[in-house]
């Protein structure tokens, strides 16, 4: 992951590790990146017939 004002580089990491929220600070250009993980949608409930 870079800093997206100064492209420094921030953190590398595979694929599961990072699970919550993450906040950066780059330590250059003191620009916060804040990462969510993705989240699935809500699941459809099928419509019911009234």
């Amino acid at each position: 992951m870079r800093c997206a004002a100064c492209a420094r580089l921030l953190f590398k990491a595979s694929d599961p590790a990072a699970l919550g929220c993450l906040e950066i600070k780059c330590p250059r250009c003191k620009t916060l990146t804040i990462l969510r993980p993705n989240q699935s949608p809500e699941p459809k409930r099928p419509e019911r017939d009234e």
